[in-house]
């Protein structure tokens, strides 16, 4: 028998657990690839490459696990719903919500990963300039005197006058 021996028994242990499909429904479930490896017996790594060397097989990987967020953050709001209103129940229920959060993070970040959030920068300067040139053109302003005791002078720093010349004491 030469070849792939792991290989040929852990596709074989997929067949007999239902195929693909029922490895799917196991990562949409919230079940980690690393958990599924160790119930075949094989490494994370190993059974990782199986899983997604087709192209059809690693589009439905990604689906199962935009699921299986979904399914995260459904919990976490069962779990907020459900939080006692004791300090200690409400740092459990944040902690458990938090953890929750992070790892539909992870499984589906276009949904609820950083990337889905809004990354916009807003700039208020011309807006305000614009309104306080029209609270000015409304109002008259005038400018305040110069307080008492500044120099109001402006200083000559012409290259003629700070040169002295030869004839100059």
């Amino acid at each position: 028998m030469s070849g792939r021996p792991v290989r040929r028994r852990v596709l074989l242990a997929v067949q007999r657990a239902g195929g693909w499909p029922a490895v799917l429904d196991r990562i949409a479930d919230g079940e980690t690839v690393t958990m599924i490896a160790r119930g075949f017996d094989v490494s994370r790594s190993f059974f990782a490459r199986l899983l997604h060397e087709d192209r059809d097989r690693h589009e439905l990987v990604r689906r199962a696990r935009e699921e299986a967020a979904d399914a995260l953050i459904d919990e976490a709001l069962e779990i907020a719903d459900s939080a006692t209103a004791t300090p200690d129940g409400l740092d459990r229920a944040r902690l458990r919500i938090r953890s929750r959060l992070w790892e539909a993070a992870r499984l589906g970040p276009a949904r609820y990963g950083r990337a889905a959030r809004a990354r916009a920068q807003l700039s208020a300067g011309p807006a305000h300039l614009a309104a306080l040139r029209a609270q000015a053109a409304t109002q008259d302003w005038k400018l305040a005197a110069p307080s008492v005791g500044v120099d109001t002078r402006v200083a000559d720093h012409s290259p003629s006058r700070t040169r002295r010349s030869a004839e100059d004491p």
